[in-house]
């Protein structure tokens, strides 16, 4: 039941289009600890959501951002 749960989490945070890789990943193991290939699997459900939404990986295209987010390490005053 934790696969699922965690497969249905990291399909919604893709679908959100709010974070990349790298911040779904780091919350997911944040979350839930230490999952062996949690990338493997990050990759897997990013091509499910590609291919319920029509889009053709193997042409090129990739699921975009609906916005960017900075970082910025200190508030400047």
């Amino acid at each position: 039941m934790l696969s699922r749960r965690i497969n249905d989490e990291i399909k919604q945070l893709i679908r959100s289009r709010k974070y990349n890789r790298e911040e779904i990943v780091t919350k997911i193991y944040r979350k839930y600890g230490n999952i062996a290939n949690l990338l493997l699997w990050y990759d897997i459900c990013y091509n499910s959501v590609c291919e319920e939404l029509g889009i053709d990986r193997k042409h090129g295209e990739e699921l975009k951002p609906k916005s960017i987010r900075l970082k910025i390490g200190k508030n400047r005053k």
